[in-house]
């Protein structure tokens, strides 16, 4: 099947490399792995998750199919950016998880990211015996039960968990009352779901650019000078 792991899970062009076949065959899988390496025995917690680009919400699904097969009880947040899901995940003490996401790569280009349940990527070594486990399975042979196949908790309220997770981990009381203006800039992604909140909930004055939640965003997602002109005109602008 070719080498399809780097460092940062399997990444490449939308519905043609990252295709929705290799979507539940790495969901299929990686629930086994950490099954064998971190819940022996038990029902395995699986938290799956993606952005906001063309295909993810489909990947997303056929991992979770993947993930259901292998007997994982899936936790689906929906559209959520990496923090929220590695606070999530972490908070729910889940095994593991997967995140769909093109991070700040080209729009056409999509990853799938394999996650422990602490917020690490899986690691190289991890994904090497992945990707080996799905090389030599011609078909599924752990497949679970068909009574033991879980509906999917579609979780709600991951967006809050992160918003109250940063504020234990940050001094509100010495940033509250300083009222810092604060220019955010989150290019069209996931992080428009919670950016503004997160500011506002330390005291700050929000003004915020490309912070409609798009699929295609409306400035280049790797962030250089060249992307970036209209945020760094109005840091200077509004003060």
């Amino acid at each position: 099947m070719g080498k399809f792991f780097g460092t940062s899970g399997a990444r490449g062009v939308t519905n043609k490399e990252i295709t929705p076949e290799l979507a539940l065959r790495v969901g299929y899988e990686w629930v086994l792995y950490l099954a064998e390496h971190y819940s022996p025995t038990g029902v395995l917690d699986l938290t799956i998750a993606h952005d906001n680009r063309h295909g993810a919400q489909m990947l997303a699904y056929a991992a979770i199919a993947g993930a259901q097969a292998a007997g994982a009880q899936v936790h689906f947040i929906g559209c959520a950016s990496t923090g929220v899901m590695c606070s999530y995940m972490k908070d729910q003490g889940h095994e593991g998880g997967i995140l769909i996401t093109g991070s700040h790569m080209s729009p056409e280009r999509i990853g799938i990211i394999p996650m422990l349940g602490d917020g690490r990527y899986a690691s190289a070594s991890m994904t090497d015996s992945l990707e080996d486990r799905m090389g030599s399975a011609k078909t599924p042979c752990s497949c679970a039960q068909w009574d033991k196949v879980l509906p999917v908790d579609h979780s709600r309220g991951s967006g809050m968990a992160y918003l109250t997770s940063v504020a234990r981990n940050v001094d509100v009381q010495s940033i509250f009352p300083r009222h810092f203006k604060v220019l955010l800039d989150p290019g069209n992604g996931t992080a428009c779901l919670v950016a503004k909140q997160l500011f506002e909930r330390l005291g700050c004055e929000v003004i915020m650019v490309n912070g409609t939640i798009k699929p295609v965003p409306d400035r280049k997602a790797e962030v250089r000078a060249s992307t970036c002109t209209e945020a760094m005109s109005l840091v200077r602008t509004r003060g």
